[in-house]
């Protein structure tokens, strides 16, 4: 819930990503389609269950280096798949 304020609050961030945490409020998923926008929020809900429960049992969370984040982002472009990152020179 909330008014167009509120709503205005999460335009700028609108043509960097496709799913945004709302403090206080949750999330916000979009895609070409409905379901598109419920599996990102299906895969951020994964995500952060997995974090949830790698600290509940004592462990750190290890990023991948930039190195492997590219490597990703590569194998994802070569699939086909869209990123917010191919489209945003200055995404680390």
């Amino acid at each position: 819930p909330g008014g167009q304020s509120f709503a205005d609050t999460v335009k700028p961030f609108l043509k960097s990503t496709n799913t945004i945490i709302l403090t206080n409020h949750g999330t916000v998923s979009f895609g070409k389609s409905l379901e598109e926008a419920y599996w990102k929020t299906e895969i951020l809900d994964a995500y952060c269950k997995i974090l949830i429960l790698t600290k509940q049992l004592g462990g750190s969370v290890n990023y991948l280096s930039e190195q492997k984040s590219r490597e990703l982002l590569d194998l994802k472009k070569k699939l086909g798949f869209d990123d917010p990152r191919f489209h945003n020179e200055n995404c680390d």
